[in-house]
């Protein structure tokens, strides 16, 4: 997920969407709706790094050794 975009928080935040419209589709909805609040508090936790990708400073994920 994080190697095609580079980018950490774009990895999470698409992680979580992700993982909210997956279970939606294959589990029951009581579990659907627990994954989805815990999705919505990855993504609320994520603010920062949402205005870093809006401004394009979000730092990229190396795949090298230094």
């Amino acid at each position: 997920m994080a190697r095609f975009p580079r980018r950490q928080g774009l990895a999470a935040l698409v992680g979580a969407a992700a993982a909210a419209i997956v279970a939606a589709i294959i589990v029951e909805p009581t579990r659907a709706w627990l994954i989805a609040g815990i999705a919505l508090l990855v993504i609320l936790r994520h603010h920062e790094n949402i205005r870093r990708l809006l401004a394009g400073t979000e730092s990229r994920i190396s795949f090298t050794r230094s």
